[in-house]
């Protein structure tokens, strides 16, 4: 949804380094408005640049793992930050 109004914006492609813009006008109701900023408020967006041949190998390993590449990620990042962290206090005894 767009942070300016009330309505939900699509971005449909790329074109030659312009991009066309496809609107969809959805209305939304003031519950559905303040549950969808509640929910914004909880979370930050984080960007990632790989290749495409990277995504389609992260991609391919949560698919396998039957995640959302949004669960692998949260998950990798859980598992790198413990392991560095049990690397860390093993390397100071």
């Amino acid at each position: 949804m767009c942070n300016i109004c009330t309505y939900t914006h699509v971005f449909v492609f790329p074109l030659c380094d312009i991009f066309i813009r496809e609107v969809i006008f959805v209305a939304q109701t003031e519950a559905q408005l303040r549950a969808s900023k509640k929910y914004r408020k909880k979370y930050v967006y984080l960007q990632a640049r790989v290749t495409q041949e990277e995504k389609d190998i992260v991609v391919a390993h949560a698919e396998a793992t039957n995640e959302s590449l949004n669960d692998f990620m949260r998950r990798a990042f859980a598992e790198t930050i413990a392991r560095d962290a049990e690397k860390r206090k093993v390397d100071t005894e």
